[in-house]
Formats: C-alpha cells, sequence, structure tokens
C-alpha cells in the first residue's frame, strides 16, 4: 500500500491520526492561552491591589500629619 495511502486511511475507531494529532494541538493551545490569561489576570489584579495599598498608605501618612484638635471641631478654645 502506497505511503499516502496509509495517511489517509483511518484507522480502526475511525480516527484519522492526524486529525487526533491536530486536534490536540488545537486543545493544549487552548489550555496554553486560557493558563496565560490567568496569569495575566492574577498580575493585574496583584497591581491593583498594590496601587491600592500604596494610595492608602500615602493616605495615613497624611492623616498622622494631623493632631486630635485639628478634627475636634466642637471643642471650645
Amino acid at each position: 500500500m502506497h505511503l499516502s495511502n496509509q495517511r489517509n486511511r483511518s484507522n480502526e475507531n475511525g480516527n484519522n491520526p492526524l486529525d487526533i494529532r491536530r486536534n490536540l494541538r488545537i486543545f493544549i493551545s487552548k489550555m496554553l492561552n486560557f493558563i496565560l490569561f490567568q496569569i495575566v489576570d492574577l498580575l493585574m489584579l496583584e497591581i491593583n491591589c498594590l496601587e491600592f495599598a500604596s494610595i492608602k498608605v500615602r493616605e495615613i501618612k497624611h492623616f498622622r500629619n494631623y493632631t486630635y484638635n485639628d478634627f475636634n471641631y466642637f471643642s471650645i478654645e
């Protein structure tokens, strides 16, 4: 039997080995894309959390510059 006929012939399960390899490549590619997207998404979330935390730290440092009397509006002087 000629080699090209062997490639085009289906195996006993009715699946072409080239189709199985192609489908496996597509599946692996989609899984890698999904994993990469998840990693990027987590990194973006981490960056947003760090930015939010740095803003809060700046607010706390700014707030510490005030004394209690600066916020005691009802004090009689």
